[in-house]
This record gives C-alpha cells, sequence and structure tokens, in this order.
C-alpha cells in the first residue's frame, strides 16, 4: 500500500513539475508574441509621422480609393477582434483567472467563445493583427505578422499540452469538439452565437440581482 501510495504521489509530483514547466514556458511565448503584436498597430501610427511627416488620416487618405477600402477593411476586423476580445475578458477570463489563483479545484471552462476556440483571446488578437496590418502593409509589418503568427502557434500548443497534464481526459475530449481556430466560414457564426450567448447571461444576472 505503501508504494502504491508512493507511485502515486510521484505521479502527481511530476504532473505538477510538467504543468509548471509549461507555464513557465508559455508566459515567455506569450511575452514574445507580444512584442510584435504591439510593433504593427504602433508602426500604422508611426510611420506616417516619422518617415513622411504626414499626420495618419491624411496619409492613409491619400492612398486612393483601393487603399482607403483595404485600410477600412482592416480597421474593421481589428475592432471585431477588439470587441471579441473585450466581452471574453469580461466574462470566461474571470474563471481563468480564478484558475490560477486556486491551486486545487480548478475548472476548466469551456462556455462561452471557448465553445467556438480553444483559444479565443489569441484568436481575437489575430483578427487585431490581421487587421493593422491590412492597414499598412510593408516588410517590416509583414514579418511582423508573421513572427506574431508564429509565435501564438506555438504559444496555443504549449497551452494544450499543459491543459492535457492538467486536465487530461476532459481536456482532450474537448480538444475533439473544439477546433483550436474557427474555420473562416464559421466567424459570423462565432460572434452571432457569443453576443446571443452573453446577452441571455446578462438577462439572467439582471434576473438574480432583482
Amino acid at each position: 500500500m505503501d508504494y502504491v501510495n508512493g507511485m502515486t504521489q510521484t505521479l502527481e509530483e511530476k504532473t505538477k513539475q510538467e504543468i509548471s514547466k509549461l507555464s513557465r514556458y508559455e508566459l515567455i511565448l506569450n511575452f514574445a508574441r507580444h512584442l510584435p503584436l504591439l510593433y504593427i498597430p504602433a508602426s500604422v501610427i508611426a510611420k506616417p509621422i516619422l518617415v513622411y511627416s504626414q499626420n495618419p488620416v491624411d496619409y492613409y487618405i491619400e492612398q486612393g480609393p483601393v487603399g482607403i477600402a483595404i485600410a477600412s477593411t482592416g480597421l474593421a476586423l481589428a475592432a471585431a477582434g477588439t470587441l471579441l476580445k473585450t466581452i471574453n475578458d469580461e466574462n470566461e477570463m474571470q474563471s481563468i483567472c480564478a484558475n490560477i489563483r486556486e491551486e486545487n479545484n480548478q475548472q476548466m471552462v469551456e462556455t462561452g467563445i471557448y465553445g467556438h476556440t480553444r483559444h479565443p483571446c489569441y484568436f481575437a488578437q489575430t483578427l487585431i493583427a490581421t487587421g493593422f496590418f491590412m492597414i499598412s502593409p510593408a516588410i517590416d509589418t509583414g514579418m511582423a505578422f508573421a513572427s506574431y503568427l508564429g509565435l501564438t502557434q506555438k504559444c496555443a500548443k504549449t497551452e494544450e499540452r499543459k491543459n492535457l497534464a492538467q486536465f487530461g481526459d476532459m481536456y482532450s475530449q474537448y480538444m475533439d469538439k473544439v477546433q483550436r481556430w474557427p474555420k473562416l466560414l464559421k466567424i459570423p457564426k462565432l460572434f452571432s452565437s457569443v453576443i446571443d450567448y452573453f446577452s441571455e447571461t446578462k438577462k439572467s444576472d439582471i434576473s438574480a440581482d432583482a
């Protein structure tokens, strides 16, 4: 019996060490991917001022109808990503942060946006990065965008390995149901269902308070 208990304890310790190791690696990757993510919108604003000595709005208007259309589409995409991230941060991320503070009895989150993509925060930020890259496509922003995509993909895989170690079969079943990234044609449905979901949640909260 002592031998079995010892083996169980050793396995639990190894699992905790693996989760801790992956968490540190994920933290490093998360920091690294934010550097190009911040560079792209900064370049959109700074480049017209520093390189062309122009107001950014005037600079992009001078790109002509096609340039304006592309920039407007990019701006709309960045706004959609910001909305998605805000909704996620105000709701499901509260449970994620609670998990970080709670060492035991952590709960796996699979509701709301997590019912459509395993990484809603990364997906929302990717929409933002894509939108700003469309506004200012250039060699420097292209390299930053490619770096961001590569690091985000690596970070997502690391997070999934950590969740598998932490939640086991429960997360494995979740991975079978929900894709890492939503398919292009399903993105409008994602926004629609997510907004409906959180509208119902808000109504429930108001009813409970009343």
